[in-house]
């Protein structure tokens, strides 16, 4: 063989040689992302470890993609981008338990998210750069001010104000974050109403508002019946959504005696009032012949009213469980009114407060001589009338108390424990006693309500003692002036 083919065989061999660890490179490749897609890596990421811009992000991103859910069966892919991040994940129903981990809940646990093709559904994933990883563990960020300076308070919230559920309590320490911050408060229209309609949905139009105003809102917390689309179209995409529940027999009790629903059904205008017991051994009856439709809206499944659920809907199960759902993936977090302090504290960290900020005393209370006690058959009629509410308060009181164990109990304890002691030492720099409020509080006729005098030198009208003990109605009207005055 002459040389000059010689080389030109070598020249071919090496070209063939090449050529084929490229085509197994590619082989190789496209492999590795098969498998990556099918089975992917999964990391175990301690939450410590974890910049708060990146934990930030992580519950902005959850409500914006909760905002772009066109339907529950429609997937939306949502990546945002900032700086050392990188983030994508569908729909918040799979990402909610995550989102509560990190806004509301311990944070020592690991975390572990990947992506992995479920049918036609695709669970979260997460990816994170080496920046966003912290080395020093001293860094804990817990979602609170108190001590470190790692979270922000966050500023757009919609809280759902069910009636007869401490709302009052809850409005109160939101009203307030709001002035601290200087927000901009959702308010009603009407000059003479602290909430929106209670017969109908929210809607937009109730709004107090300049004619050219474009200003956006970031606090809703007076009273409305919750119109999904109607809220969305006023309030942030990253708001954060909060309501509260309640035992459905003491909620009952409470609303029946506190709407006067005795009086609304009485069928001779008032001589005969109608008792609980009498109203529940014929509720069918007196439901579907009310005189007055206010009456019909809280006189079954309250909470679910407020929730949006139409009087009309009240047996419809479809419905209720469809309502639920939707409450499940709209709302960060549904308190829990008879575990009230471990409400306030999960509230605390999910909106970035200082125990300070959720000092409280308790708002809208009707005097001893108007609450009642509920015997066994009692309770069950009203449990078989309000079955509806009864479903809505059992989801949600056994999803908080699953995030209730995933919280540091310890941490529970003692911050429930320094509460208990800013509320006494409130209690005791502000009020003088306790007496029956019949001019500032708003009040059914014949129902009496407790509010609080102040100590003559705490009457500061910017005061906090003031702030902290002014009743909603007062203080929606301060915040409605304000607003349109700045």
């Amino acid at each position: 063989m002459k040389p000059e083919e010689g080389g030109k065989m070598r020249l071919i061999h090496t070209h063939y040689i090449f050529m084929t660890l490229i085509l197994f490179a590619v082989l190789l490749l496209c492999i590795l992302l098969h498998m990556s897609l099918m089975h992917p890596v999964r990391r175990h990421i301690p939450l410590d470890n974890i910049t708060p811009d990146l934990k930030q992000l992580l519950h902005q991103s959850s409500a914006q993609v909760l905002k772009n859910r066109k339907s529950d069966n429609h997937v939306d892919d949502f990546t945002p981008r900032a700086s050392s991040s990188s983030l994508s994940f569908n729909r918040k129903n799979y990402f909610n338990e995550t989102v509560n981990h990190l806004a509301m809940l311990e944070l020592s646990h690991d975390i572990e998210i990947s992506v992995k093709p479920k049918g036609n559904e695709i669970e979260t994933s997460l990816t994170l750069s080496q920046e966003q990883i912290v080395s020093d563990k001293s860094s804990n960020w817990e979602l609170q001010r108190s001590g470190n300076a790692h979270c922000t308070p966050q500023k757009n919230i919609v809280f759902l104000k069910t009636h007869k559920c401490a709302t009052s309590t809850v409005q109160n320490i939101i009203f307030r974050h709001g002035e601290k911050h200087q927000l901009r408060f959702v308010l009603p229209k009407s000059e003479r109403d602290h909430r929106f309609s209670l017969k109908k949905p929210f809607n937009r139009i109730e709004v107090l508002t300049e004619e050219d105003d474009t200003e956006s809102f970031n606090i809703f917390a007076n009273h409305a019946i919750f119109n999904q689309r109607e809220i969305e179209a006023i309030m942030p995409v990253e708001s954060i959504y909060i309501s509260i529940l309640r035992d459905p027999v003491s909620m009952y009790e409470s609303i029946f005696a506190y709407m006067r629903l005795d009086l609304r059904f009485s069928p001779d205008e008032g001589k005969h009032l109608v008792s609980m017991e009498e109203f529940l051994d014929s509720a069918p009856h007196f439901y579907q012949n009310w005189k007055e439709v206010y009456s019909g809206q809280y006189s079954r499944n309250p909470m679910l009213y407020d929730f949006g659920l139409r009087p009309e809907l009240m047996d419809n199960k479809t419905e209720i469980i469809s309502l639920i759902s939707m409450i499940d993936k709209q709302f960060d977090l549904i308190m829990i009114a008879d575990y009230f302090e471990e409400s306030l504290i999960m509230l605390k960290h999910l909106l970035c407060l200082e125990l300070s900020d959720i000092t409280y005393l308790t708002f809208n209370v009707r005097s001893e001589d108007s609450v009642r006690d509920i015997n066994t058959s009692l309770s069950k009629k009203i449990r078989a009338w309000n079955w509806g509410d009864v479903l809505l308060y059992n989801h949600f009181n056994k999803t908080f108390h699953e995030k209730l164990k995933l919280f540091d109990q310890e941490k529970m304890k003692m911050e429930i424990t320094e509460l208990r002691k800013l509320n006494t030492r409130l209690k005791e720099t502000c009020v003088s006693d306790v007496a029956v409020d019949m001019e500032s509080i708003w009040h059914p006729e014949g129902i009496q309500i407790e509010g609080f005098r102040l100590k003559k030198d705490q009457q500061d009208e910017s005061g906090f003692c003031k702030k902290v003990t002014r009743a909603e109605k007062v203080y929606t009207d301060i915040l409605k002036l304000r607003q349109l005055l700045y």
